[in-house]
């Protein structure tokens, strides 16, 4: 099991379980980032936090990122680009993080990245919503797509349910029905 952290997911424990035991497993060069391949596929799981929770908060509370948080920010986006270039022999990319496409400051720093860097399928949560991705025309890219939402509180037992949001290019679908 891999995992991408959330905005929830800050204490010691976390750091040294799941942060220290994948770094360790996987290497890293920005702390939070890792990418790994499973058979052709490969996998890019990255720390949203800094642009979705620290940007945003701080900028929405009439204030500015620190440094640190912008160096960070520069640091992953620039790991994403160079490891998706490294990686388009795969034949699928697979983006792993917390908050969705949706949210205006992932799609801010990550979108053309991952367009640019030819993400097959994005995965990823934080909203308490059921996100579906309808093409506009199955034929264009993945900017021509809609998220449509649907809210989804309980399941038949009545426990909560968050599901996830998933992106996914119509590219992927046309090489996994080959």
């Amino acid at each position: 099991m891999v995992y991408a952290c959330g905005n929830h997911d800050f204490s010691d424990y976390f750091d040294m379980y799941v942060i220290d035991t994948q770094t360790e497993e996987y290497g890293s060069v920005v702390e939070g980032n890792i990418s790994f391949d499973y058979g052709d596929v490969h996998f890019d799981l990255m720390d949203s936090n800094p642009w979705a929770l620290f940007q945003m908060n701080a900028e929405t509370s009439g204030g500015q990122m620190d440094a640190a948080t912008a160096q960070k920010i520069e640091q992953s986006v620039q790991w994403l680009k160079d490891d998706l270039a490294q990686n388009q022999d795969k034949e699928f990319r697979i983006l792993v993080m917390h908050h969705p496409i949706s949210d205006p400051y992932t799609k801010m720093h990550i979108a053309s990245v991952a367009e640019e860097g030819h993400v097959d399928m994005m995965l990823a949560g934080h909203t308490h919503t059921d996100g579906t991705l309808q093409p506009n025309d199955p034929i264009t890219r993945a900017e021509a797509f809609t998220l449509m939402y649907e809210t989804i509180t309980k399941n038949e037992q009545g426990q909560a349910v968050m599901p996830d949001l998933v992106f996914v290019s119509p590219a992927f679908f046309t090489a996994a029905a080959r």
